[in-house]
C-alpha cells in the first residue's frame, strides 16, 4: 500500500466554515446553538465566526419573540456565490 492509497481527511479551512454558517443561515432564521451543533464548532469558535461575519456584513442578528436569530445578508449570499465558483474552479483544476 502506498501513501497515495491512504485516504486522508481534509480539515475545513476558515472560508469553508464561514460558508457552512452562511449556508445554514440563508435558508431560515437560526439560533446560535443550532449553528454550533450543525457546524460542529465549540462555543468560542462559533462566537469568533459570528463576530467576524456580522462585522463584515455577511450575517445579521435578528430578534424575534425575545430570542436572537441569525440570517445571511445579501452580501453574505454574494460571498457564497463567489466561494462556490472558487471551489468549483479549484476542484476542476485539481483533476490532472
Amino acid at each position: 500500500m502506498t501513501s497515495s492509497d491512504v485516504k486522508t481527511f481534509d480539515r475545513r479551512n476558515r472560508f469553508k466554515i464561514m460558508a457552512e454558517i452562511l449556508t445554514l443561515c440563508r435558508r431560515n432564521l437560526i439560533q446560535k446553538t443550532r449553528i454550533m451543533y450543525l457546524c460542529n464548532l465549540s462555543y468560542d469558535q462559533l462566537q469568533r465566526y459570528i463576530d467576524f461575519l456580522t462585522h463584515m456584513g455577511l450575517l445579521e442578528a435578528v430578534t424575534k419573540s425575545g430570542r436572537k436569530y441569525y440570517q445571511t445578508t445579501k452580501r453574505g449570499i454574494e460571498f457564497l456565490e463567489i466561494f462556490s465558483k472558487l471551489e468549483k474552479f479549484f476542484l476542476k483544476n485539481m483533476e490532472y
